[in-house]
């Protein structure tokens, strides 16, 4: 974590030979690395699908990668278009506590169970 920079906007990265070191120009100013490691995804930038009706919902509507923390799910009803990556993840996590949950796919993911079980030690050191 010593080594992650949160809320810093890259705004370029340059590779010096000499020092063999990046030179990285962020909004909070310029950092250098051994090795930079660029983490956006090829799917930082949301696509919303076209939905007929959209305009026309009521109610809060927002894409995984742009979650509003401040929507409360809690008893509430609640609808996820696709099955990618993000919504494999933050599924069986709301749906504990929303009081009905849809999933719209177009073509199912493999799925299979989690073993959530805590590791033991005796585990853990196996090599």
């Amino acid at each position: 974590m010593p080594h992650i920079r949160f809320h810093h906007e890259v705004r370029g990265a340059e590779w010096d030979g000499a020092a063999r070191r990046w030179r990285i120009d962020t909004s909070r100013g310029t950092l250098t690395a051994q090795a930079l490691v660029v983490a956006t995804g090829p799917f930082s930038e949301p696509n919303i699908p076209a939905v007929a009706g959209l305009e026309r919902f009521e109610g809060p509507a927002f894409h995984s990668s742009r979650w509003d923390h401040a929507i409360d799910l809690r008893g509430r009803r609640v609808a996820v278009i696709g099955t990618g990556a993000s919504s494999i993840q933050f599924v069986p996590e709301i749906q504990r506590e929303v009081a009905a949950l849809h999933l719209f796919q177009r073509t199912p993911p493999w799925i299979m169970p989690r073993p959530d079980a805590p590791i033991p030690e005796w585990r853990r050191s196996r090599t």
